[in-house]
């Protein structure tokens, strides 16, 4: 797989080349303000979707236009919570908006302990992680329960060292 923007130049280059197949003729009666949400919607789409999600708990790392799309998806996919996790405050208003039922600041917020509150001590069912960063991705391992989901869309410029130590509950 190479990914347009990241393995080649991408739409803000002078000029890019794509593979046929990821061009999309669009009815002319679509406008041109929606055409263009299409690729960061269908990412929220499929990563959203790339498990079940009706009737879980989501949490969300990361509220950029593809993590803010991501809530709205889980929602109509039929997500039971929620948690959107956003260092911006306007990011994590605009996660309010589009209906997340916790809009955490992690650099302020013990977003550990609400989720642990929120969940009975589980931890969510599925992390949708979209920032990349290394704290949001560690974050997203200490969050989710034990045999959950977790997508990564984010991408990071450099490895990430994780710790996979396995706690037991007191």
């Amino acid at each position: 797989m190479r990914i347009i923007g990241v393995d080649s130049d991408g739409a803000f280059a002078e000029y890019v080349v794509i593979p046929e197949s990821n061009i999309w003729k669009l009815d002319p009666a679509i406008p041109q303000e929606y055409a263009s949400i299409l690729d960061p919607l269908g990412n929220a789409v499929h990563t959203v979707l790339a498990g079940d999600i009706a009737g879980k708990t989501v949490a969300i790392t990361g509220c950029g236009p593809i993590g803010l799309f991501s809530i709205a998806v889980a929602r109509a996919c039929g997500a039971t919570t929620v948690f959107a996790i956003e260092v911006n405050e306007h990011r994590r208003k605009l996660a309010v908006r589009m209906n997340a039922d916790y809009a955490l600041d992690p650099t302020k917020d013990d977003v550990r302990a609400v989720v642990a509150e929120r969940t009975d001590g589980a931890g969510v069912d599925a992390v949708l992680e979209m920032a990349g960063h290394p704290d949001a991705i560690r974050l997203a391992f200490d969050i989710i329960r034990r045999g959950g989901r977790m997508s990564l869309l984010g991408l990071t410029s450099k490895p990430i060292p994780l710790n996979f130590f396995i706690r037991r509950p007191d």
